[in-house]
């Protein structure tokens, strides 16, 4: 099936971001795949970043088809915005890719962005 994250878009790092997703899968994951980039957005027009890819093997759950997966992604700029998308595979192949997630590091100043 289709991966959904779930986890806040807004970061409690500064150059990392925990990604939470859930997929159903009858049978057992084999890899998941995070495709992420850094968009900058100014008043005219916002720029892309490169796609960059990172893979991991799920832990498996048996108990139900619903898969839960967590993973940090690190190494990461602060106080900017990233786009993802989630895939994963089982043995019949990959999955169709997420719809695109948006979330937020934190710049070295903010309190958890709770300020107004």
């Amino acid at each position: 099936g289709r991966a959904k994250v779930v986890s806040s878009p807004y970061s409690y790092s500064v150059t990392s971001y925990n990604l939470t997703a859930v997929v159903e899968s009858v049978s057992p994951l084999l890899e998941v795949r995070l495709i992420y980039r850094r968009i900058l957005i100014n008043d005219s027009h916002q720029q892309l970043g490169t796609w960059k890819e990172v893979s991991f093997k799920p832990a498996w759950r048996a108990s139900s088809t619903q898969h839960f997966l967590s993973y940090t992604i690190r190494g990461l700029q602060s106080a900017a915005v990233f786009q993802v998308h989630v895939q994963a595979s089982n043995r019949y192949g990959w999955g169709e890719l997420s719809d695109v997630y948006q979330f937020y590091t934190r710049g070295p100043d903010d309190d958890f962005f709770e300020r107004n």
